[in-house]
């Protein structure tokens, strides 16, 4: 048995001797690597609509690191930098690793980044405005997949249809539903009106809600 501290590399020669004759001898080299640096590829990342991603992996202090795709169609840009750009389509997931070597011994951590998709531009599909008897109107989006609705940005729902709305300005939004972060909004403006109702003579206008336009 030899014993090599970790880290130190040694060449040990072999020699066959017999008497007076020349000797014969080859040599080996040993080598005991040290444990690299253990890896951490840092936390997931999730943006939205933005195809690059910038990593935040560490750096060895023993040893090379190394980027490679476990999963998915990302494109690494650099793949010895720990923050090395990383691209991936819109809709799309992907898992990295990151792999500090150090000769035979090697420490890896995965990481997973994801761009979700930007829901599109949300729309009217159809007003239901109130009138002297209903006091609400309707307004109902255009569906979407995979988002929730809302029509002031606090209040969200999985339904495309808002009853029971108040007479006012409101705008349209739409997020995805697995980044709420990703949000859209219209530029228009949804207006459900005060209405003057029918007079009457004893007691005059009736207020109500009704007539509404879409600007």
């Amino acid at each position: 048995a030899v014993s090599l501290t970790a880290g130190q590399t040694a060449t040990l020669r072999w020699t066959i001797s017999n008497g007076s004759c020349a000797s014969s001898s080859d040599e080996v080299v040993i080598t005991n690597y040290g444990l690299p640096t253990t890896a951490n590829a840092g936390s997931d990342i999730s943006q939205c609509n933005t195809s690059s991603f910038t990593m935040a992996a560490n750096v060895p202090s023993v040893g090379t690191g190394s980027w490679s795709v476990v999963s998915g169609s990302a494109t690494i840009a650099t793949a010895n930098s720990p923050t090395t750009a990383v691209s991936l389509t819109a809709g799309q997931t992907a898992t990295l690793r990151w792999t500090i070597s150090n000769g035979t011994c090697s420490s890896a951590d995965d990481v997973v980044i994801t761009n979700y998709i930007q829901p599109t531009t949300p729309t009217i599909k159809s007003i239901v405005q109130s009138t002297c008897t209903v006091l609400t109107g309707t307004i109902v989006f255009v569906e979407q997949n995979n988002v929730e609705y809302s029509i002031n940005n606090t209040d969200w729902q999985s339904s495309n249809t808002f009853n029971n709305v108040q007479p006012g300005n409101y705008t349209l939004y739409v997020r995805n539903k697995s980044n709420v972060s990703c949000i859209t909004n219209s530029t228009d403006i949804i207006k459900i009106n005060n209405a003057i109702c029918a007079v009457d003579d004893n007691f005059g206008p009736i207020n109500g809600n009704a007539g509404g336009t879409t600007q």
